[in-house]
């Protein structure tokens, strides 16, 4: 679920650029530095990924065949899960940005031919579609979570008021990557209207960036009613028996 989004929107973006900022003379050495880059983060993602899930998967492995479990690593096993699509957001975002740096400081270096425009572009373009990996990715994280693996994490007669709060700020928090989705249509039409003019020339381009935006903003708003109405009911699982029907905020 992680790998998916980030691997078509990392294809689309060498595409972008390839179009937008490099020459021909300079695609060879683009593609090598894109290889390496990209050997480097994707690793590195899937390596974070693993350490931040490992005691997740050490629990849900337990309860799918049927092995006791304590309380406290149940309420662990939680927690962790609350926090896997936000750690991995905050992960995946830093890395495409920096990835968008890197591009024109390496073709700096070398020739000296990186001008303020491809600065600008390698930035702007990396930004972008990070933000549409990163929220994505944090919505089928947590799509799964919610519905799949925190329930096998419950058991009858469990109370976690410290994880139904989390539950309660993760439903709140759902808004503010919502919104991450919505900005990068928006934004592709404002480029185009007050963008250099090499990213004006590239109007199809962007217009398949917003058209991405928008397929991710469809995506993202049947995810997040699914998470707001699964947290709702695993919350009022894990509260205490007083709060359980209570209206929720």
């Amino acid at each position: 679920l992680v790998l998916v989004p980030n691997a078509l929107l990392s294809a689309l973006n060498v595409s972008f650029n390839v179009k937008a900022v490099v020459p021909d003379e300079k695609l060879d050495a683009f593609m090598q530095q894109v290889t390496i880059v990209n050997g480097l983060a994707f690793p590195l993602g899937i390596a974070i990924f693993a350490w931040v899930g490992w005691a997740l998967r050490r629990v849900l492995r337990a309860r799918v065949k049927g092995e006791p479990t304590e309380p406290e690593a149940r309420s662990k096993a939680r927690e962790r899960g609350l926090r896997l699509g936000g750690t991995m957001a905050g992960v995946i975002l830093p890395l495409w940005i920096i990835g968008g740096l890197v591009f024109p400081a390496w073709q700096h270096m070398q020739d000296g031919t990186a001008d303020h425009q491809a600065w600008f572009n390698f930035s702007v373009s990396n930004a972008m579609f990070g933000l549409l990996a990163a929220t994505l990715s944090f919505f089928l994280i947590h799509a799964v979570v919610a519905r799949v693996f925190l329930p096998r994490l419950i058991v009858p007669g469990d109370v976690d008021e410290e994880n139904a709060a989390r539950m309660l700020r993760l439903r709140r928090r759902l808004a503010w990557y919502f919104a991450g989705c919505t900005v990068v249509p928006f934004a592709s039409v404002v480029l185009l209207a007050v963008g250099p003019n090499s990213m004006v020339d590239m109007g199809g381009a962007f217009m398949t960036l917003g058209l991405m935006g928008a397929l991710a903003f469809g995506l993202a708003m049947a995810a997040s009613a699914q998470i707001r109405g699964d947290l709702e009911a695993l919350g009022r699982a894990l509260a205490a028996p007083r709060d359980r029907f209570r209206a929720p905020i």
